[in-house]
């Protein structure tokens, strides 16, 4: 049987509706399970990677946290819904005396997990008012952490879980300017920016920008 123009048009209507209404009488009578949700982020686009003292190789990504056992070769993933504040992990450091992972999200999150990969986080970067909240780099000497972040440096004392001091202006750099990379030598925190490099002793006055010494690229 042939169907004419009009006719075909008014079938594909009616089967329109009749599926539109199949599916919403299935999505009400369903019972939706929120526990049973899982969330398959990317790992696949690294951002930075460390090794702990158990031979576990963590990885940040824009997908989460990928945990490798170089010697049992187990796999572990963390993301926002087991155990991370959000999924954009910009630096991950390990912290050998404490034995702590600290893993900086672009957001300003910071991602705590001791040896038995129990988490916690520390939200006063993410809560602060800056405008780039990104975390990163990290570097750590002597219970601190050095946290380069998008508005400036950030010192983090380890056993105390605060920040200690917050560094905006290097020298005569412009106030807020972002570090890319901290790197410790010895009494001497190096911070590399897109202005240049800015360099003064860790125990130092910091947040006074006359206690930095600048380096430029000729």
């Amino acid at each position: 049987m042939k169907l004419n123009n009009m006719n075909l048009s008014n079938f594909k209507i009616f089967i329109f509706f009749l599926i539109l209404f199949i599916s919403s009488s299935k999505l009400s009578t369903a019972e939706i399970k929120t526990t049973n949700w899982k969330l398959y982020s990317s790992q696949v686009d690294l951002t930075s990677i460390t090794v702990d003292n158990n031979s576990n190789l963590w990885a940040g990504s824009i997908g989460g946290i990928f945990v490798y056992n170089l010697q049992t070769k187990s796999e572990l993933m963390f993301n926002s819904l087991n155990g991370i504040w959000d999924n954009e992990i910009s630096e991950i450091y390990f912290e050998p005396h404490s034995e702590h992972i600290f893993a900086g999200s672009a957001s300003g999150a910071l991602n705590i997990f001791d040896k038995q990969f129990n988490s916690s986080i520390n939200l006063d970067i993410f809560n602060s008012t800056f405008a780039n909240k990104t975390i990163y780099s990290i570097d750590g000497t002597d219970g601190k952490l050095f946290i380069g972040t998008g508005f400036g440096l950030v010192v983090y004392d380890i056993n105390r879980n605060i920040f200690t001091e917050t560094v905006l202006k290097l020298s005569d750099f412009p106030t807020n300017t972002a570090v890319n990379k901290v790197l410790i030598i010895g009494n001497l925190v190096y911070l590399a920016t897109d202005q240049g490099i800015a360099y003064a002793a860790i125990d130092g006055q910091l947040a006074d920008p006359k206690t930095w010494k600048t380096i430029y690229a000729q």
